[in-house]
């Protein structure tokens, strides 16, 4: 192993992978670039003519909401950090584009995925993050934009087909009830210090609802 081991020594910042791949990799970027709409959501880092690119996006937050029910009648705030993998702010047409990339084995099946991983949940908390950045960072208005969300699927087994899914408001509609019902369980739970249970189980008689489709 001594020309790998020097081969390593002098080449630190380099990282290795196998031929597959760099193969697969290789296969995926030219269809992405071939993709009539993955080639234009996958724009390089920067701004040009009005619109700003950013990928692999961190962004340090506060979800902050009023609730008004149940045993609740408060505001909170609960620090939060999201990392995107790419999302664009259009400032000609005040449109923010938001582009989630994953690897699947059932491409031809990919709602499947998606429900098993609840990755609607995962846009709808990308976009709430955006905009706090957006109101917080950005000064600017979110309620004066747009917003668009797409996942890009690639196949990683055989053949490395690249799809675009777009997602609109109605889809994520039930994902931001759950993140609110998420998020005060989580406040309540952080206020009152108790973790062996969810929050049902202290407020009731100790059952539990499933959710069932």
């Amino acid at each position: 192993l001594k020309d790998y081991i020097d081969f390593k020594k002098n080449n630190s910042d380099k990282i290795m992978i196998s031929e597959y791949d760099e193969d697969m990799l290789a296969s995926l970027k030219f269809n992405i670039e071939n993709h009539k709409l993955a080639n234009k959501l996958l724009r390089p880092v920067g701004t040009v003519d009005g619109v700003e690119t950013h990928h692999e996006f961190h962004i340090n937050w506060y979800f902050i909401k009023s609730y008004y029910y149940d045993d609740c009648n408060e505001d909170i705030s609960i620090k939060c950090k999201s990392l995107l993998d790419s999302f664009t702010i259009d400032y000609n047409s005040k449109v923010i584009t938001l582009m989630d990339l994953k690897t699947t084995t059932h491409i031809s099946k990919f709602e499947t995925s998606v429900n098993q991983y609840d990755y609607t949940r995962q846009l709808a908390f990308y976009i709430r993050a955006i905009k706090w950045y957006m109101k917080n960072e950005l000064k600017l208005d979110p309620d004066t934009w747009g917003f668009k969300c797409y996942i890009i699927a690639m196949d990683s087994i055989k053949s490395h087909e690249v799809r675009v899914f777009e997602f609109n408001e109605k889809d994520l509609e039930n994902a931001n009830k759950e993140i609110n019902n998420a998020m005060y369980d989580l406040y309540w739970h952080i206020v009152n210090k108790k973790w062996d249970h969810r929050r049902i189980y202290y407020k009731g008689d100790g059952s539990e609802h499933l959710t069932l489709k």
